[in-house]
């Protein structure tokens, strides 16, 4: 090999060392942690359950997880209930799961909201199937960066079919922080 073919050989590997580092020091950390193992609970009052022309005022308890990959955060909710409500309405809501939503961070600011698509959402309320029983749902996600607001969230104004669901979802331990730095 030539000396002039080694620093080039050369020059390229610095270079791609320094890709990759480069791309390594963006990556996002999830503390405590990433998967299944890994269950975050979110909890919310007041959200309004509609279908058709009735209101329901409940609680909303959504269980789940993360998957980082690079600067994409997958959200799959594996669990959740409905409850309170007047007259206790509220427990007939049921759900199928999971539902599933990545999104891709690319600020490194303290607070990020980020708009997600959960996939998979299946709602049956006291009247029957919302939608087709496999609905996309938008939904805000904010997650705290390690933290000015008390929980990372998720904020809910979507209809799913003849019915709507209007509110916010917080976490519930405040463990759940999401660092890119």
């Amino acid at each position: 090999m030539s000396l002039q073919m080694m620093k080039k050989a050369m020059v390229g590997a610095i270079g791609a060392a320094a890709l990759m580092g480069a791309a390594s020091a963006q990556a996002l950390t999830v503390t405590p942690g990433t998967g299944p193992s890994n269950v975050y609970t979110f909890q919310g009052s007041n959200v309004t359950l509609s279908q058709s022309v009735f209101d329901l005022s409940c609680d909303l308890e959504l269980e789940g997880y993360v998957e980082q990959s690079g600067q994409d955060l997958t959200v799959t909710v594996t669990g959740g209930e409905s409850s309170g409500g007047t007259l206790g309405l509220c427990s007939s809501v049921t759900f199928g799961f999971p539902w599933v939503t990545t999104v891709t961070v690319s600020s490194t600011a303290d607070d990020v909201t980020l708009n997600g698509v959960f996939t998979g959402v299946n709602v049956t309320g006291p009247f029957g199937l919302c939608g087709t029983g496999n609905d996309s749902v938008p939904a805000t996600f904010t997650y705290v960066n390690p933290t000015s607001q008390p929980n990372s969230s998720f904020n809910f104004d979507a209809d799913i079919g003849n019915c709507s669901v209007n509110g916010t979802v917080s976490e519930t331990t405040g463990n759940l922080l999401v660092t890119n730095p």
